[in-house]
C-alpha cells in the first residue's frame, strides 16, 4: 500500500532515513509558486519575543537566484529566476513584527539589492511606512553609496557582504560576478552610510589557498581598524559542499568524493597544509578570545 506524501517523509524521520528516489530527490513535483497568492506566515504562532539575538526572526520578499555561486543551492530549491512578493505584503510583515515588539528583523533573501527596480520600490516603501523597527540584509557589492544611505534611511542597520573568496581567479572559480577591488570600496560606501557591515570569506575554497589566506586576515585587520573595530565584522568559514551545487558535482568529476555521496553527511571543501593549519590556529584563538 503507498502511503501519502506526509505519511512517507514522517516515517523517514522517524527512522532517520534519507528521502530517495521522490521526483529526483524533491518530495513533490516542483513548480514556481504565485507569490502573491501565498498567505503571509503567521508570525504570533510562536512567541517571538524569545527570539533576541539581533537577525533572529526573518522576513523573504523574494524567493530564486540568478548569480548561480558554484557552492550554492538557492538556485536548486528555488529557482534561477528572482520571483519578488508584492511589496504590499512585505510590509504588512514588517508592521505585523512591530506590533508583536519585534525590534529587529533580517532580511534574507540571497541578494536584497537585486533586482534592482524592486528594490527600490521596496525601498520606497518601507520609507514611507515609517515604521519604527530596524533591520539588516545580505546585499551584492554592485551598489551605491545613494542606495545604501536609502537603506539606512528605510531602517537598515546592518549590510552583510558575500564575496567568500579575495582574489579575482578565486572569485571567478566560485561563480561570482564581481572583481577583487570591487569589495574595499562598497565596504568604505557602507560604513560611511552609518551602516555596520559584515563581511564572509571561505578559507581553502578553488584556486586560494595559504597566500589568498593571509590576504584576508590582513583585509580584515585593515577594515577593522580604519572603518570601525565594533562595526565592522569579518567571518572565515568552510565551504559546506551540499548535493545538486556545481561544487558538488566537480568534486564527483575529480573523484574527490565517492561517485554515489549523497552529500547528506556533512562535506566541507578544505585544503590540506599551512593554509589549513594557520586557519586552525586563527579559529582557535578567536574561540578563546570570545569565550
Amino acid at each position: 500500500m503507498e502511503y501519502p506524501v506526509r505519511e512517507r517523509l514522517i516515517d523517514h524521520l522517524e527512522r532517520d532515513t534519507m528521502v530517495e528516489g521522490w521526483n529526483g530527490g524533491r518530495i513533490l513535483p516542483w513548480k514556481p509558486a504565485d507569490l502573491g497568492k501565498l498567505s503571509s506566515p503567521d508570525y504570533r504562532f510562536i512567541d517571538v519575543s524569545s527570539y533576541t539575538l539581533p537577525d533572529a526572526i526573518g522576513i523573504q520578499s523574494r524567493r530564486g537566484c540568478a548569480f548561480g555561486c558554484t557552492y550554492c543551492t538557492y538556485g536548486y530549491l528555488s529557482g534561477a529566476r528572482i520571483r519578488e512578493r508584492p511589496v504590499d505584503q512585505v510590509i504588512r510583515d514588517v508592521t505585523e513584527l512591530m506590533s508583536l515588539g519585534v525590534s529587529r528583523f533580517q532580511f534574507v533573501d540571497s541578494v536584497f539589492n537585486a533586482p534592482e527596480k524592486y528594490f527600490e520600490e521596496l525601498l520606497e516603501a518601507l520609507e514611507q511606512a515609517d515604521c519604527e523597527i530596524s533591520w539588516s540584509a545580505w546585499i551584492d557589492e554592485n551598489i551605491t553609496r545613494k542606495q545604501l544611505e536609502r537603506m539606512k534611511i528605510a531602517g537598515a542597520v546592518k549590510v552583510d557582504f558575500s564575496p567568500d573568496a579575495i582574489t579575482d581567479k578565486g572569485l571567478k572559480m566560485l561563480g561570482k560576478r564581481m572583481k577583487a577591488a570591487d569589495l574595499l570600496p562598497a565596504v568604505r560606501s557602507a560604513r560611511e552610510a552609518g551602516l555596520q557591515v559584515g563581511i564572509n570569506f571561505f578559507n581553502g575554497n578553488p584556486s586560494e589557498g595559504f597566500w589568498a589566506f593571509l590576504v584576508k586576515i590582513w583585509f580584515m585587520l585593515r577594515v577593522r581598524l580604519t572603518l570601525g573595530w565594533k562595526s565592522t565584522f569579518v567571518n572565515i568559514g568552510t565551504i559546506r559542499v551540499y548535493a545538486h551545487s556545481p561544487l558538488a558535482e566537480y568534486l564527483k568529476r575529480k573523484a574527490r568524493v565517492d561517485e554515489e555521496c549523497t552529500f547528506f553527511e556533512p562535506v566541507f571543501y578544505k585544503k590540506h597544509g599551512p593554509g589549513d593549519w594557520l586557519y586552525r590556529l586563527f579559529q582557535r584563538i578567536r574561540r578563546m578570545r570570545h569565550d
